[in-house]
């Protein structure tokens, strides 16, 4: 029963050296080499998938799919093929005994959905909306991209008629003071001088006052 019981406190002391060994500053720089893993993804055509490229990993790190489980502990580079469109999520853990199991990064990666209705002849026109571009945040059906592609040309349409009434107002108003002028510009014309020499004599008087 002794050595067990030995057996057992030695146990529990080496799991708590070994969680001690992992201090600041073991963490700080297993951080910075998680910090610095760089990702990329690319669509194949042909296969109408996705990859995924990791890039400035090390063996020091391991990279966990937390949608799959799949786990990775490659050097330098690697990559991971034939993924559909949707929100990744992964995991960067160390190697390390010392330090396993502490999350160093988690990194999101979101795959966009290709949108079958972006050459449609709704689209015309509005090539920039959000939901008539090739790649879209999220899969969308017909009736969904039916809907806000309305809303969106009837908001346009609002915006196009406001601006016309804008303008009609604003040339009206031009067009009133142009006809003032020109038929009462013999008016006009003495009368701003007039008003114009008052302010510059009652100008030079408060200067020479001063």
């Amino acid at each position: 029963m002794k050595k067990i019981f030995f057996g057992v406190v030695s146990f529990f002391i080496m799991m708590i050296n070994a969680n001690a060994a992992c201090d600041d500053e073991e963490m700080i720089r297993l951080s910075k080499l998680a910090n610095n893993v760089a990702s990329n993804y690319y669509f194949d055509p042909e296969t109408q998938k996705f990859e995924i490229t990791f890039t400035n990993v090390t063996k020091e790190i391991v990279i966990t799919d937390l949608i799959n489980g799949q786990m990775y502990n490659e050097d330098i580079e690697f990559t991971i093929k034939n993924l559909e469109s949707g929100n990744y999520r992964f995991n960067i853990t160390s190697t390390d005994v010392s330090c396993t199991g502490e999350t160093l990064v988690t990194k999101y990666i979101n795959l966009p959905y290709y949108n079958k209705f972006y050459t449609s002849e709704e689209c015309k026109g509005i090539e920039n909306y959000s939901y008539c571009k090739k790649w879209v945040k999220n899969e969308i059906s017909e009736s969904i991209f039916q809907k806000k592609v309305t809303q969106y040309k009837e908001n346009l349409n609002k915006e196009i008629k406001q601006e016309v009434i804008e303008e009609t107002v604003l040339d009206k108003i031009k067009k009133v003071i142009l006809d003032i002028y020109v038929n009462y510009y013999y008016i006009i014309l003495p009368l701003f001088i007039t008003i114009l020499c008052i302010i510059i004599y009652i100008k030079d008087k408060s200067d020479d006052i001063l």
